[in-house]
């Protein structure tokens, strides 16, 4: 049987239903915001699940962390609005302390089989020492989720009818297969990341003597992802050929990225189940 042919990004009008599961708010916005407006504005259903609520994202210690959550949800509900987004699941683990267990692959399992999406967008778990734990935890568990977990109806049966999830896009990684222009809808990713008020306030506080131009959110045009589908894209003996990839059009200054500061122009056709490709 030929392989499936893997998406070609956003606007392949195969795509139907997507999910993005990640660990705070804000996260989608920062690292695939363009992605999933550019999915809404054709139709796509997307559905955000987040493990926390980001409970400790605030160096205000005069704020309780229950309403730090408060605060940062109704900031996700906004953001989600402006990307046409109309369902947000908040999971509500602590900030901080996620770790890679059952407990919580059976809850992205549940949530993969619920909304049933062609494509999985999360964090790639693959990264250098300085990483945050809830991306990496989050991003190995949904992959682990997606698959087999999901997939086979004997596994956490109870979380209702398997489903398995064409393809994932893992982004903030450091060997990128696809590349999206997301110069289209730049103006609404910056809308949705300013819904976030009180999080880039604490940004900018960090930053002694940031201007206020400084503090706007960067004028990302081009978002990168790592890509793994349900099943390798050829022979297991087969050598590997790369394709190139379709130049971004109007990138120029340093950061013009949604989630990495590194490019590649190359995208690999290699995926299996639960692992990025290399």
């Amino acid at each position: 049987m030929a392989a499936r042919k893997l998406f070609t990004g956003p606007d392949d009008r195969r795509i139907k239903r997507a999910l993005c599961v990640v660990a705070h708010p804000d996260d989608i916005e920062f690292y695939c915001g363009g992605t999933v407006l550019k999915m809404t504005a054709r139709g796509v259903i997307v559905d955000f699940v987040l493990a926390t609520s980001g409970d400790k994202g605030m160096r205000d210690v005069s704020k309780s962390r229950a309403k730090v959550a408060r605060l940062r949800e109704r900031e996700q509900e906004a953001a989600a609005y402006v990307m046409g987004v109309k369902r947000v699941a908040f999971l509500r683990h602590p900030d901080a302390e996620l770790v890679e267990d059952l407990e919580l692959r059976e809850e992205f399992v549940r949530e993969v089989r619920a909304t049933k999406p062609d494509v999985l967008l999360t964090f790639d778990p693959n990264v250098g020492y300085l990483y945050h734990p809830d991306h990496r935890a989050v991003g190995r568990v949904a992959l682990d989720a997606a698959w087999p977990c999901a997939r086979d109806p004997l596994t956490y049966p109870k979380a209702g009818p398997p489903h398995e999830t064409k393809e994932a896009w893992c982004f903030a990684g450091q060997q990128p297969t696809l590349e999206v222009d997301v110069g289209d809808v730049l103006e609404d990713k910056i809308e949705a990341r300013l819904a976030h008020r009180r999080l880039e306030s604490r940004m900018r506080r960090r930053r002694p003597g940031a201007s206020q131009a400084s503090s706007r959110p960067s004028r990302s045009t081009s978002a990168m992802f790592s890509r793994t589908r349900s099943r390798p894209a050829w022979p297991t003996r087969a050598r590997p050929r790369a394709r190139r990839a379709c130049a971004v059009v109007g990138v120029t200054a340093p950061g013009s990225r949604d989630f990495i500061r590194w490019t590649s122009d190359r995208v690999s056709a290699r995926g299996t189940p639960g692992r990025r490709p290399t």
